[in-house]
């Protein structure tokens, strides 16, 4: 069923005169019922409790003995309970919308929903957490933070009720990495082997062509109504930027480079900026 209001009508009163709980739920429900519009929804798992006692904390474990195993945790207002998952997915991101459902008197009510990505490029956060320890393992400190920074944003696709068991692990690794990245790179770093000595501010990722590439955040001195300049500049960067992040050239097709005329002090501050993709200059099927 893709009806907000409809979505919305199935919740109990309790839930409903809660006025602020019930503002973010309502715009969850639009914005589920939008991006379902536009994606392919696939039901996925579906299970059914019945427990004696009202309150009772219940844990699911879906999948067991598996190093993708996870958990999902709940405490039931009922003693029957009805938990369905179903994922959205489209070119590079799957999102699961969990639910859960009491049953009240003769009804069936919806207690709980929650939208959050669970897989990126058909990866989870575990897929993830392999690649980035591979990256770390090989030196490549950059590529492991941002593959790690994937691992982290997908660790609870269903909100604090679903743990991974190797949830732990992945973010004593994330913990490790950030902190090994912040003492090899010191930000702004300033390229001097660039002619125009531009000074990158950060690495982050973002989608290209059905892919996730790292992005180089950088500053450029240069006018940026002078594109040639700037796409010439980029170029320069582009082939040395393995001597800068070690494997960035190694482990990825592409490059991206988003150049501003400043480094902004807050996200809202606005800032001229010039996008460009570069093709890796190295092998880039890998080492």
């Amino acid at each position: 069923m893709n009806n907000a209001r409809e979505i919305i009508s199935m919740f109990p009163d309790t839930i409903k005169r809660n006025s602020p709980f019930f503002a973010d739920l309502r715009n969850t429900c639009e914005l589920t019922h939008e991006v379902i519009k536009s994606k392919t929804y696939v039901p996925w798992l579906q299970f059914y409790e019945i427990r004696p006692d009202l309150g009772a904390e219940i844990s699911i474990y879906p999948l067991k003995d598996n190093e993708h195993a996870y958990s999902i945790n709940y405490i039931s207002g009922t003693r029957k309970s009805y938990v369905s998952l179903g994922l959205i997915k489209d070119s590079t991101t799957s999102l699961l919308i969990s639910t859960i459902f009491s049953k009240m008197e003769n009804n069936w009510k919806l207690v709980k929903l929650w939208v959050y990505p669970y897989k990126i490029m058909n990866r989870d956060a575990i897929d993830w957490y392999y690649i980035a320890k591979q990256h770390y393992q090989n030196g490549d400190i950059a590529d492991a933070a941002t593959s790690s920074g994937l691992a982290m944003a997908l660790l609870t696709p269903a909100g604090k009720q679903w743990h991974y068991e190797l949830e732990a692990k992945i973010e004593e690794q994330n913990s490790e990495i950030v902190s090994t990245a912040k003492s090899v790179y010191k930000f702004p770093y300033e390229v001097g082997q660039v002619w125009s000595s531009p000074s990158i501010i950060n690495v982050s990722t973002a989608e290209y062509n059905y892919h996730y590439y790292p992005v180089i955040n950088y500053v450029s001195k240069l006018a940026f109504q002078d594109t040639s300049k700037l796409s010439r500049e980029c170029d320069s960067m582009n082939m040395i930027i393995g001597s800068i992040f070690q494997g960035m050239d190694y482990n990825n097709q592409f490059i991206l480079y988003k150049a501003s005329n400043k480094e902004p002090k807050t996200d809202s501050e606005q800032v001229i900026q010039f996008r460009l993709v570069r093709a890796s200059p190295a092998n880039w099927y890998g080492r």
